[in-house]
């Protein structure tokens, strides 16, 4: 287990809250035998974010692309993957009639400013890396 500082404070402070919400939230439906509608959608929530890291982590596979574009396309396949679990969830239990437009809504604005930072870090990992790799290479001249 690495240290808890500054620079890793938040990501442990969301992992430790992610893992007690959803147990906390898992332990109660197991306890009561039912699910109310704000667990059914936090582990859902859960679900789409799980699926977009999922998606994610695949843009390596769209180094042809700009980022505008590779960013464009694996939001539309997040999002289809996203819409499909709405739909399928729709054939077992009723959705609400705007259903579609809340969950575009709910999901896209988290989801784009995330994978905009997402892509932010990434490139300016990437030009540190590239910078590096010149370093060494004129070093080794």
């Amino acid at each position: 287990m690495r240290l808890i500082t500054k620079k890793n404070f938040f990501s442990v402070f969301c992992m430790v809250f992610t893992i007690i919400v959803l147990g906390g939230n898992l332990l109660e439906v197991v306890h009561r035998r039912a699910v109310n509608p704000t667990q059914f959608n936090l582990f859902w929530t859960a679900v789409f974010s799980l699926v977009s890291i999922a998606v994610l982590s695949r843009s390596y596979l769209l180094d042809g692309l700009s980022p505008l574009r590779a960013g464009i396309l694996l939001y539309l396949v997040t999002l289809a993957c996203v819409f499909g679990f709405v739909f399928l969830s729709g054939l077992r239990t009723p959705l609400h009639p705007h259903a579609f437009r809340d969950v575009f809504f709910s999901f896209s604005v988290p989801y784009l400013l995330f994978s905009f930072v997402y892509f932010r870090r990434l490139k300016r990992e990437t030009e540190r890396l590239d910078r590096e790799i010149r370093q060494l290479r004129e070093h080794l001249r």
